[in-house]
């Protein structure tokens, strides 16, 4: 294994476990240290880090200078890898590399390995590992089909292994030149809340999509997406407040959603919205990965890759879809379309109904699981909050109304620590109105077993304007 990938890697495994053996791992950075000295630099992130192992031994081993010790010590890798180029070794099929190759920096790339792997074509060690071990700074980024390589021991010879959909979609890469409808729907709803200034931002997924239909709002602007999650919702809040004009925010999401992250999808529907999503935010630089100040030690390796990674956008399919986006015409079509869709809406039948709730409140409690993205998305959420409160805007967050089959076969667990985490939150800004029980909402008012339909829509709207919510 090359001289610096061993320095590397020594120094990502002491920023990683730091806190829980403080004491051997100052030593062993020391040690480290001394052993590299081509690698103490005169700049700051070097300084910085030297001054924190100071900090630490002179106070003891104390936590809070412990804590210091561990974001200096990622500071410092970070810096070492932006100072020289990358070799990326991508695992999966064919077209995907070539999308991922495309937005690559080249004057900022090492070497480019195409690995094909796929479920039923599994790859050996063999076909990549001398050039894993004799690269300074190889980063693996692997395709859904090609998850199987985690499974090998000699992946873990990179200093960064990432999913390739996670980082396309925290840089806000599509990967589809597919001109969707959706995309000049949000681009239209886009151009309305920057050149009308509406008081009210509304973010959600499909529920929220459905709620608040444009032509009933007076002053307020729906965002919302099918399968959007809490992080491009955080990301969306972030952008759109910076200008200064929202006064008041409304977050509608289900039950689930805080165990539900867009980036991991596997599903179908899901990864089309990935795609509408990732064009709508590089047309706008809505750039997830740059919009959230989620802290430097809590990132994931995708949130790393899609630091480190050098990428541009200047690519001529994706130039040219944005460029036929200009059109208001177009634009307006599209948007009046979808919009005609929520209100020809219609309800299920009686028998139908409660087999319907039944099935999707079981679907969406297979996400109780994901303890890791509970604990990224109640970051965010906590990053909102935080965010919002500071700029005096008042955030809404609503839970839609739930048939009572759905609420009945829903997890728990899920309901409970969903609930719980969203009272904490309430206070100083941060509005909760819970109508997932609401005795106003019927059969008729849903579209299917869980989502409102525009009878339902007019319902919520009068609901949240009672209750003081600027729509």
């Amino acid at each position: 294994m090359a001289q610096e990938l061993v320095f590397l890697k020594e120094i990502q495994s002491l920023s990683k476990n730091i806190e829980s053996n403080a004491e051997q791992a100052v030593n062993q950075l020391v040690k480290c240290l001394s052993d590299h000295p081509a690698f103490i630099m005169d700049n700051e992130p070097t300084i910085n880090l030297l001054n924190s192992v100071a900090a630490v031994l002179e106070s003891g081993l104390a936590q809070t200078e412990t804590g210091c010790l561990k974001e200096a010590l990622w500071h410092y890798w970070l810096n070492i890898f932006h100072h020289q180029k990358l070799d990326i070794f991508f695992f999966g099929n064919e077209e995907h590399a070539g999308y991922f190759y495309q937005y690559l920096d080249k004057s900022a790339l090492g070497n480019f390995y195409f690995i094909k792997c796929t479920l039923t074509e599994p790859v050996s060690a063999a076909a990549f590992h001398q050039q894993l071990t004799e690269s300074q700074r190889p980063v693996i980024i692997y395709d859904h089909d090609a998850a199987n390589i985690l499974t090998l021991p000699e992946v873990n010879a990179a200093l960064l292994i990432a999913d390739f959909q996670e980082v396309m979609f925290n840089k806000a890469a599509p990967f589809s030149y597919n001109e969707d409808t959706f995309i000049a729907y949000l681009q239209e709803k886009h151009l309305r809340l920057i050149n009308k200034d509406p008081a009210t931002l509304i973010v959600g997924n499909s529920y929220c999509y459905h709620a608040f239909p444009q032509k009933n709002l007076r002053s307020a602007v729906n965002l919302a997406m099918h399968s959007m999650d809490l992080k491009q919702a955080q990301a969306m809040i972030a952008h759109y407040t910076e200008r200064g004009n929202v006064k008041e925010i409304v977050i509608m999401f289900g039950m689930f959603d805080l165990f539900y992250e867009l980036a991991k999808t596997r599903a179908e529907e899901n990864i089309r919205v990935v795609h509408i999503l990732s064009h709508y935010n590089q047309l706008n630089n809505i750039i997830p990965h740059h919009k959230t100040r989620q802290p430097i030690v809590d990132r994931t390796a995708c949130e790393w890759a899609a630091e480190i990674i050098p990428f541009q956008m200047n690519v001529p399919a994706l130039n040219n879809i944005h460029q036929k986006l200009e059109c208001a015409e177009t634009l307006a079509k599209c948007h009046d379309f979808w919009e005609q869709r929520k209100e020809d809406a219609a309800f299920l039948d009686e028998s139908e109904a409660p087999v319907s709730s039944a099935a999707r409140a079981k679907l969406h409690s297979k996400n109780y699981k994901y303890k890791l993205s509970q604990q990224a998305n109640m970051r965010l959420l906590l990053e909102i909050a935080e965010q919002t409160k500071k700029s005096g805007i008042t955030v809404h967050y609503v839970i839609p109304p739930f048939p009572a089959a759905y609420r009945e076969h829903m997890h728990q667990g899920m309901l409970q620590e969903n609930r719980a985490f969203l009272d904490s939150l309430c206070g100083d800004g941060f509005v909760l109105h819970d109508l997932s029980a609401h005795q106003d909402f019927d059969r008729i008012d849903f579209l299917d077993g869980d989502h409102i339909n525009y009878t339902g829509a007019l319902k919520i709207i009068q609901v949240l304007e009672n209750a003081g919510v600027t729509l």
